[in-house]
């Protein structure tokens, strides 16, 4: 059976943080999504960590070579998805239970293409920062010079070329618009 959501979630010497971080998967109030955990060569007890968890949601992927950038695993990912949607999830985030359901509800309720979400940021000495407490700095600033008359093409673009914040690992988005018939990123590092 084909799973709503495909969350894909690069994973590299996380040991740390990486059973928290699937554990808030596996209780999420949501339960039709498979999580795609690729390890990019873990040189630590990642990849151990993350085969404890015996769910038949979760698939496991060893790459052969690191890799070296989150957003180069997350293309081996999008390669294997099947959700209807995909959410981008990083191997120390945490997600409050009911966080899909939220997510996958909005996105059906107005037929969205990407619903973003918000986070707040806990560290290991328990200190908490409510997100419009961080400062953000601009990473690039200016205007694209072609801009498509689409507008989900533009979003993508903007969101791409990072002139819009928002986190990819913060939205969820129909698979269509990300890896199909729309979309088709790749995530290029240069």
């Amino acid at each position: 059976m084909t799973p709503k959501i495909s969350i894909i979630m690069p994973m590299y010497n996380s040991e740390k943080y990486i059973g928290l971080a699937i554990q808030s998967l596996l209780n999420q109030t949501f339960k039709d999504f498979e999580a795609i955990l690729i390890d990019d060569c873990s040189t630590d007890n990642t990849l151990k960590v993350a085969k404890k968890f015996k769910d038949e949601r979760i698939k496991i992927i060893q790459n052969e070579k690191n890799l070296g950038m989150p957003g180069s695993v997350r293309n081996v990912g999008l390669n294997v998805a099947r959700g209807k949607y995909i959410y981008f999830f990083d191997n120390d985030d945490v997600m409050l239970p009911n966080g899909l359901e939220i997510l996958i509800k909005t996105a059906e309720k107005f037929d969205a293409d990407m619903v973003h979400s918000t986070i707040s940021l806990h560290s290991e000495t328990g200190d908490f920062k409510s997100f419009n407490e961080i400062k953000f700095k601009a990473l690039q600033t200016g205007r694209i010079n072609k801009i498509s008359s689409d507008l989900k093409t533009r979003i993508t673009e903007e969101i791409l070329m990072r002139f819009t914040h928002c986190a990819l690992w913060l939205s969820l988005y129909k698979t269509d618009l990300v890896n199909g018939s729309r979309g088709g990123w790749d995530f290029k590092i240069s």
